[in-house]
């Protein structure tokens, strides 16, 4: 990677070795021709070993013909779908033969990885930068699934392996909101169906004291891909407002998200708002409820329909059926 050349010094007259770098490149001009952010460089390399770049005489990384070569495959793979803890330590040969497969392209995968990387270097501004892309980029459906959902479960398992910190799991929450407020503007297109007693709607908000919002976000983001007509409350809603909500909707379905806990206190609070519910809704109104684990109800109202809703993908499911039944009226003219 360098020659070795002699020089004599002006002050001394001694001569002295310089390894002087030919055919190299920094780093910064390696992650522009990647197409890439140099968080991400590094992080290929030090979390997986991709390549071993030397030093300048200042410390800088350097990069070697070879090396760049080998970094721009990987990241061709990386954008075919291939993840890079995967790739990275295959010989070139076997990269190269990887390439020659056919695969699909899997842009998701790219945005995943350069937002994760962005969060490992709290680069926010790359970290926005490539949620917005993705957001213009895929579906709605494809965002939740292939984006949102698995960087928010990535995130947390980091999190409580302490390789990362929980400012930086709020950050990427903030972000996330962000995005999904734009999915909430959409289900406004929809608000001329609330309220029609031929369509029913759906409520969407969690039970008194529960601040966790973000499967109701990701619920009301489905909404509006299937074109299904959703009122959003935001999280924490009391039991009394749900049911002023529901009788002004006349005929709406609640969907509550129901995060677990196992604090004895937080379930006896959790189920004394299900039975006020229960008790004060209309027993044909529907309640769903996510989160996995279905609560406890005292008295539940004799004959009301109550759904657990055990996956995101079983939301969508019936989110699907719905659609196939929406009939909306022929605007006047």
């Amino acid at each position: 990677m360098y020659n070795q050349i002699q020089l004599k010094s002006r002050n001394s007259g001694l001569k002295v070795i310089r390894k002087v770098y030919v055919g190299t490149f920094r780093l910064k001009s390696v992650a522009d021709k990647l197409g890439v952010s140099p968080h991400t460089l590094r992080a290929w390399e030090k979390r997986y070993g991709a390549v071993k770049p030397g030093r300048s005489g200042s410390g800088r990384r350097v990069y070697s013909e070879e090396e760049v070569e080998r970094l721009v495959l990987l990241g061709e793979l990386v954008r075919q779908g291939h993840s890079i803890s995967q790739i990275a330590q295959l010989s070139d040969q076997k990269l190269a033969a990887l390439k020659d497969q056919p695969e699909k392209p899997a842009l998701a995968q790219f945005h995943f990885s350069e937002m994760l990387a962005a969060l490992h270097g709290f680069d926010v501004e790359a970290l926005a930068y490539h949620l917005n892309w993705a957001a213009f980029s895929l579906s709605c459906r494809e965002f939740v699934y292939e984006i949102a959902v698995p960087l928010m479960r990535e995130v947390g398992e980091l999190v409580l392996s302490e390789k990362m910190s929980i400012s930086q799991e709020h950050t990427l929450s903030s972000l996330l909101r962000t995005y999904f407020s734009r999915a909430l503007e959409v289900l406004q297109s929809h608000q001329k169906l609330l309220g029609n007693p031929e369509i029913r709607s759906l409520i969407l908000t969690t039970p008194e004291g529960d601040q966790h919002e973000f499967g109701i976000l990701l619920s009301a983001a489905l909404c509006a891909h299937f074109g299904v007509p959703a009122y959003y409350l935001g999280p924490s809603m009391p039991a009394r407002e749900i049911v002023e909500t529901v009788q002004r909707l006349k005929n709406a379905v609640v969907v509550l998200g129901n995060l677990p806990t196992t604090d004895a206190q937080k379930k006896k609070h959790l189920e004394q708002f299900f039975e006020v519910l229960d008790r004060q809704l209309p027993p044909e109104v529907e309640v769903w409820v996510g989160g996995g684990e279905p609560p406890r109800w005292q008295s539940p109202r004799s004959g009301r329909r109550i759904l657990f809703l055990t996956s995101l993908a079983f939301f969508e499911e019936k989110l699907a059926q719905w659609q196939r039944t929406i009939k909306t009226k022929p605007s006047d003219t």
